[in-house]
């Protein structure tokens, strides 16, 4: 149904003026929209590279944290979490109180 009403106006454009600069943009957009010109003519995102190796992974003993780092990093962040959702808490109650007052006035 879209598609049925864009035709018509495209029609209706065709017949208002056959040889404008438009006629050539509608052309084109008709051929860009068929059906076998968009399996055909666009390139595929990514090309499959058969020569290049993949990216090698390492893992190495220096570059994973130890226990004892990972352990006061979680707490930190673990405070840091407890702190914003105190401070997020407040800042509702106050926007709540600052409601109600405003609607009792």
């Amino acid at each position: 149904q879209f598609r049925k009403r864009i035709q018509q106006a495209q029609e209706r454009l065709l017949n208002r003026s056959q040889d404008s600069p438009i006629k050539n943009v509608i052309e084109q957009q008709e051929k860009i929209l068929s059906p076998s010109s968009t399996t055909n003519n666009i390139p595929p995102k990514k090309r499959y590279r058969p020569n290049t190796p993949p990216p090698e992974i390492s893992s190495s003993v220096s570059s994973q944290p130890t226990n004892q780092e990972t352990d006061s990093k979680d707490d930190a962040y673990w405070e840091r979490r407890r702190k914003n959702n105190e401070a997020a808490k407040r800042s509702r109650d106050a926007r709540r109180a600052k409601e109600d007052e405003i609607a009792l006035r």
